[in-house]
């Protein structure tokens, strides 16, 4: 026969265990950036060189293996100096493109037929810098930066275009250029 005061006992040890699992889940996300604050800020950006393939999905995994397959390519053409890319397209817009921001322009013949190469000339972007820990951060870099963007867009009056994202070391740039509705 359970009593009333070993009830309270279960009812502590669980309430216990939750609280210490939501400090935990709470030092992981403010660790990954999730709670930090997110500041738009406007500048120049660039120039870039960007060698990218094109697809429809967002799939993490389906980038990931798009990212290191022309990594590889890039290596065989002695191609180091690069930092991971992604360009995603408003909903509805052209394809995603998934690549490398690279030093150098690059061949054709280096390229293949599904991959492509794209001087990016500088210009005005809304940014975002937000921590890179780990691929959880593009997760909680996600949840944030988005929001960030399209509220500053809306207040500017800017028109919604594609966001350029660069793994630059331990930080993930967001940029999306400058566009007048």
């Amino acid at each position: 026969m359970t009593t009333t005061r070993g009830r309270g006992c279960h009812v502590k040890i669980v309430l216990g265990a939750l609280g210490a699992l939501l400090v935990v889940i709470l030092a992981v996300l403010g660790w990954l950036g999730a709670l930090s604050p997110v500041e738009v800020v406007e500048r120049e950006m660039g120039p870039y060189q960007f060698v990218y393939v094109q697809e429809a999905s967002t799939d993490p995994a389906k980038i990931g293996a798009l990212t290191v397959a022309l990594g590889q390519r890039l290596d065989a053409a002695g191609i180091a100096a690069r930092k991971p890319a992604q360009e995603y397209a408003p909903t509805g817009g052209m394809q995603n493109q998934v690549g490398f921001m690279v030093e150098q322009s690059v061949s054709r013949d280096v390229l293949g037929t599904d991959t492509y190469f794209r001087p990016i000339a500088a210009q005005r972007y809304m940014v975002v810098t937000f921590p890179f820990r780990n691929r959880l951060s593009f997760v909680a870099a996600e949840m944030r930066v988005a929001s960030a963007l399209a509220a500053h867009r809306k207040q500017q009056r800017y028109a919604e275009t594609g966001t350029l994202v660069i793994l630059d070391g331990d930080r993930i740039l967001y940029l999306e250029p400058i566009t007048p509705a």
